[in-house]
C-alpha cells in the first residue's frame, strides 16, 4: 500500500513492492551465505523435479496420515482462496485503494504474529489439540461465511478477519506437529517436505479457481472457503487418527 502510492513519494508506483521485495530476498541470500552454517549432510540423491508430486499419494495411502492431510489440504486451500481474493474483493466490493488494501492486510499480519507470540500460550495452557482444532475450525468457517454477507459493511469484514487471522497460524502449527509426531525420526525431513507438497497443491488449486470463481460472483470464493473448511470439520468429527499421536495438552514443537 504504502510503496505503491506515489503521493508519499513520487518514484513510487505499483512495482515498487516487487523491488522492495526483490531487495530484501538479496539480503536474505546474503545473510545465509555469510552467517549460516550447515551441518546436515545429506546423502547423494538423484535429481527428480516430480519428487514432491510423488510424495503426495504416499502419505494420502498411509492410514495414519490419511485424515490428518486431509483436514490439512481443505483447511489450507480454504485460508489460501481467502487470503488470495480479499484484497480483490475489497477493491472491487467497496473501492479500495491500494493503501487501504495495503492496511488491511498489516493487520492480518498484526494478528497472525500476535496469534503466535501470545495466544497460543493461552491455547496451550487452557485447551486440549482437539477441543482447539473443532472450536477453531468452526469459527473460521462461520467467519468465511459472513464475510459473503459483508458486501455492504466493509466493518464486518475487518471483524470476520480477526477470528480467522488468530487461529489459522495455530491451526497450521500443530498441524505440523501432529505431522512429525505420527512418523518415526528417520522419517522427519520426508514429513516436512510432505507438508510442503501440500501446501504448493493448495496455492495452485486456489489460483487456478480463484479468478473464476470470482468471475462468476464476489462471493462465492468466500463460499467456497466456508464449504471446505466445514469438509475439515467433519473430518474432525468422524475422523479417530488425527489426535492418536497427540497428548491432552500437546504443545507445537
Amino acid at each position: 500500500g504504502l510503496l505503491a502510492d506515489h503521493n508519499i513519494v513520487y518514484l513510487f508506483n505499483n512495482t515498487t513492492p516487487f523491488w522492495v521485495a526483490s531487495l530484501l530476498s538479496l539480503i536474505n541470500i546474503a545473510w545465509l551465505i555469510f552467517s549460516f552454517k550447515e551441518t546436515y549432510q545429506a546423502e547423494p540423491k538423484k535429481w527428480s523435479l516430480f519428487r514432491g508430486i510423488k510424495s503426495l499419494p504416499v502419505g494420502f495411502k498411509q492410514k495414519k496420515l490419511r485424515s490428518l492431510s486431509c483436514y490439512f489440504l481443505l483447511i489450507q486451500l480454504s485460508w489460501i482462496m481467502y487470503y488470495q481474493v480479499i484484497s480483490f474483493f475489497l477493491s472491487k466490493q467497496f473501492s479500495y485503494s491500494a493503501l487501504q488494501s495495503g492496511f488491511f492486510m498489516t493487520y492480518i499480519a498484526l494478528l497472525l504474529c500476535f496469534a503466535l507470540s501470545y495466544i497460543i500460550k493461552k491455547v496451550e495452557k487452557h485447551l486440549s489439540v482437539s477441543t482447539f482444532f473443532k472450536l477453531s475450525t468452526l469459527s473460521i468457517a462461520a467467519s468465511y461465511l459472513m464475510t459473503a454477507f459483508s458486501y455492504e459493511q466493509v466493518t464486518m469484514v475487518w471483524l470476520f478477519a480477526t477470528p480467522i487471522a488468530l487461529t489459522m497460524p495455530i491451526l497450521y502449527t500443530y498441524c505440523l506437529t501432529l505431522f512429525s509426531s505420527a512418523v518415526d525420526e528417520q522419517s522427519q525431513g520426508w514429513i516436512m517436505g510432505y507438508t510442503g507438497s501440500i501446501n504448493s497443491l493448495t496455492m495452485a488449486i486456489a489460483a487456478g479457481l480463484s479468478g473464476y470463481l470470482s468471475y462468476l460472483h464476489l462471493n462465492i470464493p468466500f463460499y467456497f472457503s466456508a464449504g471446505g473448511t466445514i469438509g475439515a470439520l467433519l473430518i474432525l468429527i468422524f475422523s479417530k487418527r488425527i489426535f492418536v499421536h497427540a497428548s491432552d495438552k500437546s504443545q507445537p514443537k
